[in-house]
């Protein structure tokens, strides 16, 4: 019995890894209707057929990809890439949105911020702590704070999140080796927008993935204003008190265009990818408000690829409702 028990694990091992390299090739179709999916792995090529219809769930990065591989998109771009367009759909891939974020950092008076704890030569108990209890300084978050506030007085409503978070880091993200903090500005409302596009007719072919953060000059505003918003938090009692010395940008960048240059360099995602198969009407619409792709029968893209724009804050919750509402739907349908 241990040594069936020993196989079945080594088995279950062993799909587990099959699994991870299988990759979805394209999604079938017979005309102008999703048919099935055909996938690759280690052992070969396999297809299968869909009674219904086929769930698309890729995220703002797979899902647009797998539709243009799949012969569904701009008609230009797939011919450019060596693949046949089947249903021409301008609007997949393009309307890429994200969430910019660009941090101002700080060396702290005050110990007891994540650089401390990783440089702690306790710091493996802790963690062993927090892997066997859940406990401990591993289990914190340090997140510790959010606002939202307005860019400009002439912005309606909150654009920013200014986040403050207990540590900072070098260029590789690496905890430096002193106490220190950062005050991260997110804008959230971002008017720029990027695409996700095929590079080559291949499911393994990395496909182009543009943000075109701050091309927009709102959007430039906004970020520099963020960061003013944190300087303005650093300089505030009891705040102040904890401040050392600023480390990035530097007490030397002051103006609009020095700032705007280092959010350039510094900037980041804030990984909350969204619009890339968007939902609508128009004639840019992938999908309608039932998330079935526009043109093309038994089809349907359910992930956060399908927001028209980027919602005000993370993305989690929304994309999570998009499942449930689009889980509804779909039982309606099939009803």
């Amino acid at each position: 019995m241990e040594h069936r028990s020993r196989i079945s694990a080594r088995s279950a091992q062993n799909n587990i890894k099959m699994q991870l390299k299988a990759l979805v090739e394209r999604i079938d179709l017979d005309g102008r209707r999703a048919t099935g999916v055909t996938w690759s792995d280690p052992p070969g090529r396999h297809s299968a057929r869909a009674r219904r219809e086929v769930i698309l769930c890729g995220g703002s990065f797979n899902s647009p990809q797998l539709l243009q591989l799949s012969s569904i998109g701009p008609a230009s771009l797939l011919r450019s890439n060596g693949v046949s367009p089947q249903h021409d759909l301008p609007g997949v891939g393009e309307n890429l949105q994200d969430h910019f974020c660009v941090g101002a950092e700080y060396r702290s008076t005050v110990k007891s911020t994540v650089n401390d704890l990783y440089n702690n030569k306790l710091k493996g108990g802790q963690l062993l702590l927090y892997l066997l209890f859940r406990t401990g300084p591993f289990a914190d978050n340090v997140n510790y704070s959010n606002t939202f506030i307005k860019s400009g007085p002439d912005i309606d409503r909150p654009d920013m999140m200014v986040t403050f978070m207990a540590w900072c880091t070098d260029e590789h993200l690496k905890p430096l080796p002193f106490s220190g903090f950062t005050i991260l500005a997110e804008h959230m409302r971002p008017n720029s927008r990027g695409h996700v596009r095929l590079t080559g007719p291949k499911p393994c072919d990395a496909p182009e993935i543009q943000f075109n953060f701050l091309a927009d000059e709102v959007d430039q505003r906004a970020a520099i204003a963020g960061l003013r918003f944190g300087r303005r938090i650093a300089a505030t009692d009891p705040m102040a008190r904890c401040v050392g010395t600023e480390l990035t940008p530097g007490e030397d960048l002051q103006s609009d265009q020095e700032l705007l240059e280092y959010c350039r360099g510094s900037g980041l995602s804030l990984l909350h990818p969204v619009g890339s198969c968007k939902m609508g009407a128009g004639p840019d619409a992938v999908v309608d408000p039932r998330l079935r792709v526009r043109g093309i029968d038994g089809l349907r893209v359910v992930d956060a690829s399908i927001m028209p724009r980027i919602v005000t804050g993370n993305t989690n919750a929304a994309t999570i409702m998009i499942g449930e509402k689009a889980a509804a739907m779909i039982n309606e349908d099939a009803r």
